[in-house]
């Protein structure tokens, strides 16, 4: 293609699923320039030999552990960025940073992982979040206010977007008015060849440690089962992670406070639940080692997209989810996934006392999840842009 494309990504801080989007459409248009608000070159080795344009957010020091804490400064700081010579820009975004300015004869496609969550739909759980806690609540309701009508704005600059999913196409009709065409991502990951489920020991979780995972949650459930239901007590969960809820997170595990006959007590459930913290360098080793004897996948949060459920299922493993409609995308009912209706601890107990791993099918994963691969994403991505 002869055009002059330009791809940027909020940032390239901490490498997740947002980041591996981002790489794909790197590999598409391995020409493109590449932009975007800080980045750590120690999380993408693979970059090395590109040309980074960063914004003056590069130059603060300690940057990449808060970032997440400057989004009011993000639109204006976007607007560094000149797009004057382009034909194309493609921006991969989850965030409040889709405020940059393009010619009129620029075409800027938007793939929007979701509608910022912490000014959208989860802008409630965003005012309870420990990070933000020194904040005086009605200066955070009125920075978030002016942050959603600064996002809505920024939103009508997109010529097109394109939704990871038909429930963020909703979203993004709700919330920006736009339609979006939807493209899943590629979610294919490498493994070995030789790969066997050994067997069963652990229930397993995978994720950032924020709140919105409701990691807390999953810890809280396990140790209610160490406590109170001794027929099952013997059930363990693994959750691979990292920060910024790391240290809050294993308080819950070593310190659990209980009430018994007047007596204050200590539980100490730390045999039955681990939090590993997760390898940059050597993730995609952590990942397949722990999945490999992973009795199921909990996902207990309302996420944009189910990357790492398709990965799980890629494993042969079941996945045990929080009961919405649009899940529906990206499982096979009854065939790899069980689910709990209610977001409490007693609803996702009743699923893992009566769950049975051994009635699932390899063959069943296989055939689901054949449809996030690179090559759909590649393709359905070139004729976006084509038309």
């Amino acid at each position: 293609m002869s055009k002059k494309i330009a791809i940027l990504t909020d940032w390239l801080s901490p490498r997740w699923w947002a980041e591996k989007v981002f790489l794909d459409l790197i590999k598409i248009f391995p020409d493109a320039d590449i932009f975007t608000t800080i980045f750590n070159k120690k999380n993408f080795p693979e970059l090395k030999w590109k040309k980074i344009i960063t914004s003056s957010l590069q130059k603060l020091p300690k940057i990449f552990r808060k970032h997440t804490l400057l989004m009011p400064f993000y639109p204006k700081v976007v607007e560094e960025f000149d797009f004057s010579w382009y034909d194309f820009v493609i921006w991969s975004s989850s965030n409040i940073t889709k405020w940059i300015i393009t010619n009129p004869e620029t075409k800027y496609i938007c793939y929007c992982h979701t509608p910022v969550r912490a000014l959208w739909s989860e802008h409630k759980m965003f005012e309870n979040d420990p990070r933000y806690k020194l904040f005086p609540n009605f200066l955070l309701q009125n920075l978030l206010h002016n942050l959603r009508i600064k996002d809505f704005l920024a939103s009508q600059r997109v010529d097109q977007f394109v939704a990871n999913s038909e429930f963020i196409a909703k979203r993004i009709q709700k919330f920006y008015r736009k339609n979006a065409e939807i493209i899943y991502p590629n979610c294919e990951i490498k493994i070995a060849k030789d790969y066997k489920k050994e067997k069963w020991e652990y229930f397993f979780v995978n994720c950032r440690l924020v709140p919105t995972k409701k990691v807390g949650f999953l810890i809280k459930t396990f140790n209610n089962i160490a406590k109170n239901y001794p027929e099952i007590k013997n059930k363990k969960i693994k959750i691979l992670g990292k920060w910024p809820e790391l240290k809050n997170l294993k308080k819950l595990i070593k310190n659990w406070i209980f009430w018994e006959n007047w007596e204050k007590k200590f539980w100490d459930n730390s045999e039955n639940i681990e939090i590993i913290e997760v390898d940059e360098k050597k993730f995609s080793e952590q990942r397949e080692k722990l999945m490999s004897k992973a009795i199921a996948f909990l996902h207990p949060q309302i996420e944009d997209f189910w990357i790492t459920p398709i990965e799980a299922q890629q494993f042969w493993v079941p996945v045990i989810w929080f009961w919405k409609w649009w899940i529906l995308e990206t499982v096979q009912a009854w065939k790899t996934w069980e689910f709990f209706y209610e977001e409490k601890e007693e609803s996702l107990i009743d699923v893992i006392k009566n769950f049975d791993e051994t009635k699932y099918l390899k063959e069943n994963f296989e055939k689901n999840v054949k449809k996030f691969n690179f090559e759909n994403f590649k393709k359905k991505i070139l004729e976006i842009v084509e038309k």
